[in-house]
Protein backbone atom coordinates (compact mmCIF):
# COMPACT_ATOMS: atom_id res chain seq x y z
CA UNK A 1 0.00 0.00 0.00
CA UNK A 2 1.42 3.40 -0.94
CA UNK A 3 2.69 5.95 1.68
CA UNK A 4 -0.53 8.29 0.22
CA UNK A 5 -3.06 5.82 0.85
CA UNK A 6 -2.07 5.33 4.84
CA UNK A 7 -1.63 9.00 5.17
CA UNK A 8 -5.12 9.79 3.99
CA UNK A 9 -6.24 6.67 6.21
CA UNK A 10 -4.81 8.26 8.97
CA UNK A 11 -5.86 11.45 8.12
CA UNK A 12 -9.44 9.95 7.98
CA UNK A 13 -9.53 7.98 11.09
CA UNK A 14 -7.83 11.11 13.24
CA UNK A 15 -10.56 13.47 11.78
CA UNK A 16 -13.32 11.18 12.65
CA UNK A 17 -11.96 11.08 16.11
CA UNK A 18 -11.46 14.36 16.15
CA UNK A 19 -15.16 14.89 14.96
CA UNK A 20 -16.27 12.19 18.35
CA UNK A 21 -14.28 13.97 20.55
CA UNK A 22 -16.25 17.08 19.93
CA UNK A 23 -19.59 15.51 19.09
CA UNK A 24 -20.20 17.00 15.76
CA UNK A 25 -21.82 13.87 14.52
CA UNK A 26 -24.68 14.73 16.80
CA UNK A 27 -26.24 17.67 14.73
CA UNK A 28 -27.02 15.48 11.40
CA UNK A 29 -26.96 12.06 13.45
CA UNK A 30 -24.56 10.97 11.16
CA UNK A 31 -21.77 8.23 11.69
CA UNK A 32 -17.94 9.89 12.82
CA UNK A 33 -16.59 8.34 9.89
CA UNK A 34 -18.87 9.43 7.33
CA UNK A 35 -18.56 12.59 8.11
CA UNK A 36 -14.70 12.61 7.65
CA UNK A 37 -15.12 10.67 4.39
CA UNK A 38 -17.36 13.93 3.67
CA UNK A 39 -14.95 16.02 4.51
CA UNK A 40 -12.16 14.33 2.83
CA UNK A 41 -13.87 14.17 -0.47
CA UNK A 42 -15.05 18.36 0.08
CA UNK A 43 -11.24 19.16 0.41
CA UNK A 44 -10.77 17.11 -2.61
CA UNK A 45 -13.21 18.37 -4.65
CA UNK A 46 -11.91 22.15 -3.52
CA UNK A 47 -8.53 20.95 -4.61
CA UNK A 48 -10.07 20.48 -8.46
CA UNK A 49 -11.84 23.95 -7.95
CA UNK A 50 -9.01 25.36 -7.05
CA UNK A 51 -6.46 23.59 -9.46
CA UNK A 52 -10.21 24.62 -12.77
CA UNK A 53 -9.51 28.34 -11.03
CA UNK A 54 -5.94 28.82 -11.26
CA UNK A 55 -5.95 27.28 -15.17
CA UNK A 56 -8.95 29.16 -15.50
CA UNK A 57 -7.02 32.88 -14.17
CA UNK A 58 -3.25 32.36 -16.46
CA UNK A 59 -5.68 32.35 -19.63
CA UNK A 60 -8.28 35.10 -18.24
CA UNK A 61 -7.13 37.46 -16.04
CA UNK A 62 -4.89 40.75 -16.09
CA UNK A 63 -1.22 40.21 -16.47
CA UNK A 64 -0.75 42.50 -12.60
CA UNK A 65 -3.33 40.17 -11.46
CA UNK A 66 -1.19 36.89 -12.50
CA UNK A 67 1.79 38.10 -10.48
CA UNK A 68 -0.16 39.00 -7.52
CA UNK A 69 -1.43 35.68 -7.40
CA UNK A 70 2.05 34.34 -8.20
CA UNK A 71 3.75 36.23 -5.55
CA UNK A 72 1.32 35.84 -2.95
CA UNK A 73 -0.70 31.74 -3.95
CA UNK A 74 -3.77 34.41 -3.94
CA UNK A 75 -5.31 37.86 -5.95
CA UNK A 76 -4.71 40.74 -3.31
CA UNK A 77 -7.82 43.42 -3.04
CA UNK A 78 -7.70 46.38 -5.21
CA UNK A 79 -6.77 49.04 -2.92
CA UNK A 80 -8.92 51.74 -4.95
CA UNK A 81 -11.87 49.57 -4.16
CA UNK A 82 -13.31 48.49 -8.19
CA UNK A 83 -12.99 45.39 -8.70
CA UNK A 84 -11.72 44.09 -11.70
CA UNK A 85 -14.18 42.48 -13.71
CA UNK A 86 -12.51 39.10 -14.98
CA UNK A 87 -15.00 37.72 -16.77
Amino acid sequence: MSSKIIAEREFRDELAKLLHKFSREHGSNTPDFILARFIMDSVIAFDRAAGTRDIWYEHHCPSDLKEQIQAHGRAQPDPTGKDTDAS
